[in-house]
């Protein structure tokens, strides 16, 4: 999936193979590791991959989630205005 703002590539990879890569995880076995990837998830049938999406959660209204290298929120609408995150 990319960016429909910038197409920046929002794909993080496959979540087993991104936690066996990992240095916490590197120690554990591949039962382990689809253990702890199941908490994502993902299941050897049902391959989930992290995405780069970064989530922001307000008090007062909805969170929303925004590019991390162009700043766009992600509307649930595709057809909708493009509209970007400022602090």
């Amino acid at each position: 999936m990319n960016c429909r703002y910038c197409d920046y590539n929002l794909d993080n990879g496959d979540i087993y193979q991104v936690l066996s890569e990992l240095d916490e995880y590197k120690k554990l076995n591949s039962e382990e590791i689809s253990i702890a990837a199941r908490a994502y998830g993902w299941t050897p049938n049902n391959k989930k991959r992290f995405n780069k999406i970064v989530i922001i959660q307000f008090d007062n209204k909805p969170q929303i989630e925004v590019c991390p290298k162009c700043s766009g929120i992600w509307p649930n609408n595709t057809n909708m205005p493009k509209e970007y995150y400022k602090e």
